[in-house]
């Protein structure tokens, strides 16, 4: 959605139709302060419960099987830039198809693969441990900059006028998981019930 201001005041509007995408409400619009107040009822429950640390050192442990995550990232992002190369020097001129198709396999690779380091999960339980106070004292600006620190998608269903579910960044997905307030929808959002 974009920001947008009227004699009447703020609204989001639905903004697909300036990215090429499909969507069931192109060009619908909502006032803002109702998006607002729901992401502010989202962000006051994000409370960890009160074992979060041993919880969060229990789903660490059950992720250290697999391939180091520091190398792995680099693979996928050295095959990523040899790909975008070869697109460049034409060498998938007869089937661009499949090299979008390949770079979004890759990409989404490379997102599981940043999933967490448990240093950057540390640091994300420290921002919402903090996150409640900094909110309630935050400039609208300053609270726009905490939702782009915490989440990268928030989906919203303009004929409810709800927020249907949100996905966290990467380094919250872990402490999204211990929230008993958001249900995981296994594709990596989560639901608020509003």
């Amino acid at each position: 959605m974009r920001a947008q201001s009227a004699m009447s005041g703020r609204y989001y509007r639905d903004a697909s139709r300036f990215s090429g995408v499909h969507c069931l409400f192109s060009g619908m619009s909502v006032r803002a302060d109702v998006v607002e107040e729901q992401i502010s009822c989202l962000i006051e429950s994000l409370i960890l419960p009160d074992d979060w640390q041993a919880s969060l050192q229990d789903l660490l442990n059950s992720k250290k099987d697999g391939p180091d995550p520091l190398k792995e990232k680099s693979r996928i992002k050295g095959e990523i830039r040899r790909m975008r190369e070869a697109y460049k020097r034409g060498l998938y001129e007869s089937d661009e198809h499949s090299f979008w198709k390949d770079t979004e396999a890759l990409q989404m690779q490379l997102e599981a693969a940043e999933q967490i380091t448990p240093h950057e999960v540390r640091q994300a339980a420290v921002t919402i441990l903090g996150l409640q106070e900094a909110w309630n004292i935050a400039t609208p600006d300053e609270k726009k900059v905490l939702c782009q620190i915490l989440l990268k998608d928030v989906i919203f269903d303009f004929v409810k006028q709800t927020i249907v579910s949100v996905r966290p960044k990467s380094e919250f997905e872990v402490l999204f998981q211990m929230v008993p307030s958001l249900q995981s929808t296994g594709d990596g959002s989560y639901i608020f019930n509003f």
